[in-house]
């Protein structure tokens, strides 16, 4: 195990008695941004809702390499006494998890992708990600959150988030709260362009795995089709009226769906 320079902060519902759920949050979030899922899971379920490095309270002194953030992950669960879990990630929480049923496929029953991939498999590509992630951390550093947060979600990626401006607004006032100078690590640390691609390692996994991302997000619906026609222990579910962010977006559709999935595996 790597030297860890950092610890995890996670939120546990239910009694801990229940089988285990962690959740991994995407880029500007946190583990609360899994509350309205949890809190109707853990009537099933203990659910550990993860900050992840640069997020909320989890807070790091340096950029942090792949290892270094799957140990960290690891040593979490094995703290909170996680022998095997099912494993839900959004976004950038889904390429880590997907990462950690890689590194440890004993430890993962299910997993649950939502708008994730397993990476950028050109070189060049990848490295025209880091520099464009490099401009979004520069804004965040320079501009401060609101400029930041006012260009992020102007992307075409979050247009279905306009369909619902309170709780859109609900979103942004969240992200609000975290810290530019930490998100701008945690970027450079699990941005889509830093890590290695993991392509080769996704049709060996076994673990039963949904695949879920909006239907009005046609690159992640697209990804999510590409991937379950690579391993066969993978089902897709595309939602309708959503975008990049379904459990934000639909969160009573999300947690009965998943639960089904869950249950029913």
């Amino acid at each position: 195990m790597e030297n860890i320079a950092f610890r995890l902060h996670g939120r546990i519902h239910g009694t801990g008695h229940a089988p285990w759920l962690v959740f991994l949050h995407g880029f500007l979030g946190d583990g609360r941004d899994w509350d309205e899922i949890a809190t109707e899971l853990k009537t099933h379920f203990s659910c550990l809702c993860v900050d992840l490095p640069g997020h909320g309270a989890s807070r790091v002194e340096r950029p942090c390499a792949p290892g270094e953030i799957l140990d960290a992950l690891f040593k979490l669960l094995d703290e909170c006494r996680i022998d095997r879990c099912g494993l839900i990630g959004y976004s950038m929480g889904g390429r880590v998890a997907l990462r950690m049923a890689v590194a440890a496929p004993e430890r993962i029953n299910r997993l649950v992708l939502e708008s994730a991939s397993p990476g950028i498999q050109a070189d060049a590509d990848r490295l025209a990600r880091q520099k464009a992630d490099a401009a979004w951390m520069a804004l965040m550093k320079e501009g401060g959150m609101e400029a930041f947060l006012e260009k992020w979600y102007a992307q075409p990626l979050f247009d279905t988030l306009y369909r619902n401006p309170a709780r859109r607004e609900e979103l942004r006032q969240r992200r609000m709260r975290q810290d530019p100078r930490q998100l701008a690590m945690a970027l450079q640390s699990m941005g889509a362009g830093a890590w290695p691609p993991a392509w080769k390692d996704w049709p060996s996994l076994r673990m039963p795995a949904l695949l879920i991302a909006g239907r009005d997000d046609a690159r992640y619906a697209a990804m999510a089709e590409r991937m379950a026609a690579q391993n066969s222990r993978a089902q897709v579910w595309l939602v309708s009226g959503c975008g990049h962010n379904v459990h934000w977006e639909d969160p009573a559709s999300y947690t009965a769906a998943i639960q089904k999935f869950l249950m029913d595996t």
